[in-house]
């Protein structure tokens, strides 16, 4: 005779859902003709170009999932990304003020 185990369901993480909603928001934002002029001035000061920063944030956007996906996005993990990551910085704190 087998049983089937009953598993008490998970209650969904409305904080993460939340924080991965706004998170993937900004980037899309990021990377929208509205709000172009604003980030292609941050590559500038930042020395970075604005289609590097479009493949890299288009490239993790499909990863970002909740809060832990931050510092993937926003902590420079080599000296390469420094610049890309400092100008979205930088649009992302503007843009959830």
């Amino acid at each position: 005779m087998s049983r089937k185990i009953k598993r008490p369901k998970k209650k969904p993480d409305y904080k993460k859902n939340i924080c991965g909603y706004v998170t993937k928001r900004s980037i899309r934002e990021c990377l929208s003709d509205t709000y172009r002029d604003r980030v292609v001035d941050l590559c500038s000061k930042h020395n970075c170009s604005y289609d590097e920063l479009r493949n890299y944030y288009l490239s993790k956007i499909e990863y970002v999932t909740g809060p832990r996906h931050l510092p993937m996005l926003l902590v420079p993990d080599n000296e390469q990304e420094v610049a890309l990551k400092g100008a979205f910085r930088e649009f992302f704190e503007w843009f959830i003020k």
